[in-house]
């Protein structure tokens, strides 16, 4: 059993945004899941196929955005995935490229928020394959290593998205679907639920969900 924490901005203080949480209650979180959850490497996700009865996670971070920098070094035994919408790269108030590389090296994977952080839904199919495909290609040309890891913008997808990612060779799609994941080995690419952290699901809420699912 697989949960995925999904994080906008974590930020020193709250900014009025509906899915930031402040550094604090960003620690409480990885707190209460540490407490019945095993942290999970996002480049070994088959261990959680074992049917092991303790249940992992992996915390991810969507946007790319400067602050996720400051996370780098979490935990040590913590590794989460970032996803990064690749035209922002550089940007004001998002990663650059050596924060990227670093992040990477640091031991976390770099996914695919595509490229224009456009709903993929709304794109005619050929428009939508090259979207994603210019954002992992961008993102494997920074790091070195195969982008396996893909969350279409706002949590917009179909089945087309799905496959046209499968297609680049997507095997990890994480969506924003609420919920745990019960993963299978044969799996040709896995489309994850979520919890989406932010104002209305804190650590109280991650508490309860992670003690009803390990009991």
């Amino acid at each position: 059993m697989l949960g995925l924490l999904v994080f906008h901005k974590v930020l020193p203080e709250i900014d009025g945004g509906r899915f930031t949480v402040n550094r604090e209650e960003f620690n409480r979180i990885i707190e209460a899941v540490r407490s019945h959850a095993d942290s999970l490497d996002p480049m070994d996700i088959s261990r959680a196929t074992s049917g092991k009865a303790n249940p992992f996670f992996i915390p991810t971070f969507d946007d790319g955005t400067a602050d996720h920098f400051h996370l780098m070094e979490m935990q040590d035994d913590i590794k989460g995935v970032f996803f990064i919408n690749t035209d922002t790269i550089g940007q004001k108030d998002f990663l650059d490229k050596g924060q990227i590389k670093a992040l990477h090296k640091a031991g976390h994977h770099i996914g695919s928020h595509s490229h224009n952080h456009t709903l993929l839904t709304e794109l005619p199919r050929d428009k939508m394959r090259q979207d994603i495909e210019k954002s992992v290609k961008i993102l494997e040309d920074l790091t070195g290593e195969k982008v396996e890891w893909f969350a279409p913008p706002e949590g917009d997808y179909n089945q087309h998205v799905v496959a046209s990612a499968h297609e680049i060779g997507i095997k990890h799609f994480r969506t924003t679907d609420f919920g745990w994941n019960r993963l299978l080995s044969n799996d040709p690419i896995r489309v994850m639920n979520t919890f989406n952290i932010g104002r209305h699901f804190q650590s109280t809420q991650i508490k309860e969900s992670l003690s009803q699912k390990s009991k």
